[in-house]
């Protein structure tokens, strides 16, 4: 199953891992940002991926000594692609253990924020491969404490509250997501990332959805016409801004039925949605719904429709709860979009 249509699905960051071909997270949750990816050419086109920032072009600027590492990175995923169920052999072990001491040795003299974030996620993503995230914390934690990093801090402390968020330790991950958006200096993608996971933070391990809706209503307010603004969106929980996304859905897509457009309502859900769609002419639309690791859950429709603006209804009460993906085909055109269903 490809899921490049919308290229949403291809975003990632904290190390998570999304390949063209599937989809797989090294941990639950669906997040935005960095991205390391497999065989890219011949399914999603350099070209897109380069437009969505999801790749480096050799010509960007980025260091000689980051590229080669970031090369062994990528043999390492690709190998664990094809890995499956099968134990990592002692070279893939090896291996490993190689890049983790390459991009702790590359950190140290990278000068740009934007490098020593990427090394980072990469570097956290190998710590996770080998069930390490207490050493990788660890790690975060001793960069911290060396003043000669203090150019770079709020990079640092975003990673080690993804770190303290994975160890369970949500206290200590929120103070930490706090400090790093107290910094006015820092990047708008940082910014975005931060506020993010600290919204899954307190509506998820928290249970607090009204502080972790504020979160949402922020980044979506600061993130617009970004990838991560559709996430968020798809996280509110409180019913009336439920109604309210859904009202501003119809008005959307009702007033404009010259563009390809679709969107799902409720989302989160439970444990029925409705995945409305316009096209601007006749045309035969398939939609079909899979699970978290690409496997095809339903197909709710695949036959012609005139154009204008349709509704496709999938009713979940027989799945458990979790992310999903519906992918959308009209003609040439192709869109795929998460929905989380939350018994």
């Amino acid at each position: 199953m490809y899921f490049c249509g919308g290229l949403l699905d291809l975003l990632a960051s904290s190390g998570t891992v999304i390949y063209a071909e599937g989809i797989t997270f090294s941990y639950s949750g669906a997040y935005s940002g960095n991205v390391s990816l497999g065989t890219i050419d011949g399914t999603c086109t350099r070209a897109m991926a380069k437009k969505n920032n999801l790749i480096i072009e050799e010509n960007d600027l980025l260091s000689n000594s980051l590229k080669e590492i970031n090369k062994e990175f990528n043999k390492i995923l690709d190998a664990e692609s094809k890995r499956k169920d099968k134990e990592r052999t002692s070279e893939e072990k090896l291996k490993i253990d190689e890049v983790i001491s390459a991009y702790k040795d590359v950190i140290k003299s990278l000068e740009f924020k934007k490098d020593k974030k990427m090394a980072l996620t990469r570097l956290s993503h190998c710590y996770r491969m080998k069930d390490k995230e207490k050493e990788f914390a660890s790690y975060i934690t001793s960069m911290l404490n060396d003043k000669n990093n203090s150019s770079f801090i709020s990079v640092l402390k975003k990673q080690a509250g993804s770190s303290k968020f994975r160890l369970g330790k949500t206290d200590e991950a929120i103070v930490l997501f706090d400090e790093v958006l107290s910094d006015k200096n820092i990047s708008l993608e940082l910014e975005l990332e931060t506020l993010y996971e600290k919204g899954l933070a307190l509506k998820y391990y928290m249970n607090n959805e009204k502080a972790a809706d504020e979160i949402f209503i922020e980044l979506i307010a600061k993130g617009k016409d970004t990838p991560l603004e559709k996430f968020a969106l798809s996280q509110l929980s409180s019913d009336d801004i439920k109604i309210e996304q859904k009202e501003s859905i119809k008005e959307t897509l009702n007033d404009d039925s010259s563009k390809f457009e679709v969107n799902a309502y409720p989302n989160p859900f439970n444990p029925v949605t409705n995945i409305r769609f316009s096209i601007p002419e006749s045309d035969n639309v398939r939609i079909r719904v899979y699970n978290q690791v690409g496997q095809l859950v339903e197909e709710l429709t695949n036959k012609v429709y005139s154009s204008g603006t349709h509704t496709a209804v999938f009713d979940a009460s027989n799945l458990a709860s979790g992310v999903y993906y519906y992918t959308i085909e009209a003609g040439s055109e192709m869109k795929t979009n998460k929905i989380l269903l939350l018994k």
